[in-house]
């Protein structure tokens, strides 16, 4: 894990932080589970970390004793790619391993996300860090 600049737990503390330092605009989910549950993933904080010729954002999540992280950056910066390629919901998901870590990539508008966890996880899961208390979860297509 790399230090982080900020220590906050709301994902809006977190899109405040990262306003006016990076050339883009993030703003990142607050999904609620809407069952009541407790929330199973929690945001640790975040720091800004130099890419290729830009900035990213990294903001690092908990779920349970497993740390996920989550990049983010324009797509003028990386493009998603590599590994198998998935497509749900109309976006290219690229899964990968990557030094043994679990690596998801993918686009939206005009940023590019990764999504990196320990291998022993289920991908799936990882995923509730945006997606927590959503119907609109990504999935496997049937093969």
């Amino acid at each position: 894990m790399i230090p982080l600049e900020i220590i906050a737990d709301q994902a809006e503390q977190i899109s405040a932080w990262f306003a006016g330092k990076l050339p883009f605009k993030l703003e990142l989910p607050n999904y609620q589970d809407g069952l009541g549950k407790e929330k199973r993933c929690h945001i640790q904080g975040a720091r800004l970390v130099g890419y290729k010729r830009g900035l990213a954002a990294y903001v690092l999540y908990r779920m349970g004793p497993q740390y996920i992280s989550l990049l983010v950056t324009s797509r003028a910066v990386a493009e998603a790619s590599g590994g198998e390629k998935i497509i749900a919901n109309q976006i290219a998901f690229h899964h990968d391993n990557i030094g043994g870590f679990k690596v998801i990539t993918w686009p939206h508008r005009r940023l590019t996300y990764a999504l990196v966890f320990d291998l022993g996880s289920p991908g799936e899961e990882s995923c509730m860090v945006c997606h927590e208390g959503t119907r609109n979860l990504v999935k496997k297509p049937n093969v």
